[in-house]
C-alpha cells in the first residue's frame, strides 16, 4: 500500500486559540473578561456556586445525579474486562467520589486529574495497599488539582495540552504535571481550549448585578429601620471632632452602639447637633423585582428553570405541572450530554493506558454509564403492555428479560460458578504474568484480547 501524502495527513491551519507565553506557562485569552481569565476567573466562579443559593442548588443537583450514575463496563466478561472492574472499586478513593470532582468542570469549565499507579500486592504497612495480590497494575489515585492553583499550560505548536503548571499551597512551588499521567475533562473544548468553558459563564452577569441589588436592598432595609443618623458640627469643631463624629456614624451604622454620648457645649464652644432621618417611605424603584429578574435570568441559563416553577403559587412565581416535568426532562437531557463526554474522555485517556501497563492488547473494553435521568415507571409499563398486545415483541429472551430488569431495577438472578480450579505450575520458563488464570470459569468462556 502506498503511503499517504503528507499533505492530506499533517495540519495546514491551526485553531486559532488566543494565548500567549508567561514564566509561569502559556495563559489563555478566549474570555473577553480579564477577570474571568484563568486562575482569577476560577475564584469567582467559585464565589458564585459558594455564595449564591440558585446557583448552590443546581450544581448541587447536577453533582448528586452524576454521583449516583451507574457504571458498567463492556464486555462485562473476560480478563481486561474484570481488571477494569475492580481497578474502578481499589484506589485510595471511591468511583463516586471521582465523579464529583469531576463535575467541577461544570462551574470551571475544566478539571485536570493526575493518574497515579500501584502493583496490586495486596495489603502494605507502607505504600498503597490493594483488595488483590496478583502483581498487575491498577488505579492508585485520581486526583483532581485545584482549578485555581493554574498558573499556565504548556502547549504544543499545533495548540495541543503538554502539560499543567501550577502553583498550589502549602509551598506554592512552581510544579509541571505531563498530559502522559493526567487526564483531561472539558465543557467545552471549542478552539481546543485547554480551559473550557464554565457552565456559569452565561450566569456571570445575572449574578453580578443580583449581587449588587441585594447590598443595596439590605443597605435600604437598615435605613428603613435605624434612619439615616447626621451629627451637624459645631463651627468651631476642630479635626478631632470630625474624627470623633466619624467613629460614631461608622459603629452606629456596624450596630457596635445603641447610642451616643455627646459633651454640651460651654461658652467657648458650641453644642453638637445630633439627628435622625427617616425613610422617605415607598420607593419609586422595586427592588425586589429587580432581583427576581435576575435570578430567572440565572435559572435560565443553567437550565434549572423547573426549579423556579417548583415555587409557583409564591409571590410573582407562576407555573404547571406539564410544563415543569418537559422543563426538568430538558434539564436531564443536558446533564446526559455532560455523563457522555465523561464517558467519551474517560475511555480515551484513562483506560487505555491501565491497559497498556497491564500488557493487554486491544481492543480494550470500555466503561459505559447508565441511565442518568429516572425511568417514568408508568410509561415503561405502558408502552410494553401495548407492544406485547401489539405482539411487536416476540418471545421474550434473556436479552430483553435483562433490558427489561436494567431498566425497572430488578436484580438479576444468580449466575452459577463452577468451582475453582487448581492452577498447576508449567514447565515452560514462561514469566509468572503469563500464567496467571481466573479463578473461576465462566459460562461463555475467557475473551481475553492479551
Amino acid at each position: 500500500m502506498a503511503a499517504l501524502d503528507r499533505k492530506v495527513t499533517a495540519p495546514t491551519g491551526v485553531s486559532g486559540l488566543k494565548r500567549w507565553r508567561s514564566q509561569d506557562g502559556e495563559q489563555i485569552q478566549e474570555e473577553f473578561l480579564r477577570e474571568l481569565q484563568g486562575a482569577k476567573g476560577a475564584k469567582i466562579y467559585d464565589e458564585m456556586r459558594n455564595n449564591d443559593p440558585n446557583i448552590g442548588g443546581l450544581l448541587r443537583a447536577t453533582t448528586d445525579v452524576i454521583r449516583g450514575v451507574k457504571w458498567n463496563v463492556e464486555p462485562s466478561r473476560g480478563r481486561a474486562s474484570k481488571l477494569l472492574i475492580e481497578s474502578m472499586g481499589d484506589m485510595a478513593h471511591s468511583w463516586s467520589d471521582f465523579m464529583s470532582d469531576v463535575t467541577t468542570m461544570c462551574p470551571f469549565g475544566w478539571a485536570w486529574f493526575e493518574v497515579t499507579y500501584k502493583q496490586r500486592n495486596g495489603f502494605q504497612e507502607s505504600g498503597p495497599s490493594s483488595k488483590y495480590n496478583d502483581g498487575r497494575i491498577g488505579w492508585h489515585k485520581i486526583a483532581l488539582r485545584a482549578q485555581d492553583s493554574l498558573t499556565g499550560w504548556d502547549l504544543d505548536e499545533a495548540g495541543n495540552v503538554q502539560a499543567m503548571n501550577q502553583r498550589a499551597a502549602p509551598d506554592f512551588v512552581l510544579r509541571k504535571i505531563p498530559i502522559n499521567k493526567s487526564v483531561l475533562f472539558r465543557m467545552n473544548p471549542e478552539r481546543n481550549n485547554p480551559e473550557g468553558k464554565s457552565m456559569l459563564r452565561t450566569s456571570y452577569r445575572p449574578y453580578y448585578m443580583k449581587k449588587n441589588h441585594e447590598e443595596i436592598e439590605g443597605i435600604g432595609i437598615e435605613r428603613d429601620f435605624t434612619g439615616l443618623m447626621v451629627i451637624t458640627l459645631p463651627k468651631s469643631a476642630v479635626a478631632a471632632d470630625r474624627t470623633a463624629a466619624e467613629d460614631i456614624l461608622t459603629k452606629v451604622k456596624a450596630d457596635e452602639q445603641a447610642g451616643i454620648t455627646l459633651q454640651k457645649g460651654d461658652e467657648d464652644r458650641e453644642d453638637w447637633d445630633v439627628d435622625i432621618l427617616a425613610s422617605p417611605g415607598s420607593k419609586s424603584i422595586d427592588v425586589d423585582k429587580a432581583i427576581q429578574r435576575y435570578t430567572t435570568e440565572i435559572f435560565i441559563a443553567l437550565l434549572g428553570q423547573f426549579m423556579r416553577l417548583a415555587l409557583a403559587g409564591t409571590g410573582s412565581v407562576r407555573g404547571s405541572s406539564s410544563l415543569g416535568s418537559v422543563l426538568k426532562e430538558f434539564f436531564y437531557v443536558a446533564l446526559s450530554s455532560i455523563v457522555d463526554n465523561i464517558e467519551d474522555t474517560a475511555n480515551m485517556f484513562l483506560v487505555p493506558p491501565l491497559m497498556r501497563l497491564n500488557g493487554i492488547k486491544q481492543p480494550y473494553p470500555s466503561l459505559k454509564h447508565g441511565r442518568v435521568a429516572p425511568r417514568d415507571m408508568s410509561a415503561f409499563i405502558t408502552a410494553l403492555e401495548r407492544l406485547a398486545g401489539a405482539g411487536l415483541l416476540g418471545a421474550l429472551d434473556n436479552t430483553l428479560r435483562e433490558f427489561i430488569r436494567d431498566e425497572i431495577e430488578l436484580p438479576r438472578p444468580e449466575q452459577k460458578l463452577v468451582a475453582p480450579i487448581e492452577l498447576k505450575p508449567k514447565a515452560s520458563n514462561t514469566p509468572l504474568d503469563d500464567e496467571r488464570e481466573d479463578l473461576y470459569r465462566q459460562d461463555e468462556g475467557d475473551d481475553d484480547a492479551d
